[in-house]
């Protein structure tokens, strides 16, 4: 009984999150970027018709994300170590930017269409 009502929990918290307006037979992608480089920004585009992404560290490091180019230097948020950001819809260019302070931080990025 309890594992039923955890998993009515997850489903309606996933509606909740995605909103109306995301599909059910979404197909849902992961992108690993490496940061080799320390304090250097870099894009990931995530494509045409993305309706919702989540970016989130794999290594042990802060992750700044901005959404134009040059934003990681001065109009940022960051992404603490072992959280996740989730963006559950997008307005405009699908393209983020990401910088650490860390040489050879992974980021995971998973965007569904």
């Amino acid at each position: 009984m309890k594992k039923l009502f955890i998993t009515a929990i997850l489903v309606v918290s996933l509606s909740a999150f995605v909103g109306s307006a995301f599909s059910q037979v979404a197909v849902g992608s992961v992108t690993l970027k490496t940061l080799t480089l320390a304090a250097t920004e870099y894009s990931v585009s995530l494509g045409q018709g993305v309706k919702a992404f989540s970016v989130q560290c794999r290594t042990a490091s802060d992750v700044r994300i901005a959404f134009a180019a040059g934003g990681t230097a001065t109009s940022y948020f960051t992404i603490k170590s072992g959280t996740t950001y989730y963006s559950p819809t997008l307005q405009s260019s699908p393209t983020i930017y990401l910088r650490t302070a860390d040489a050879g931080a992974i980021i995971e990025v998973e965007y569904w269409k």
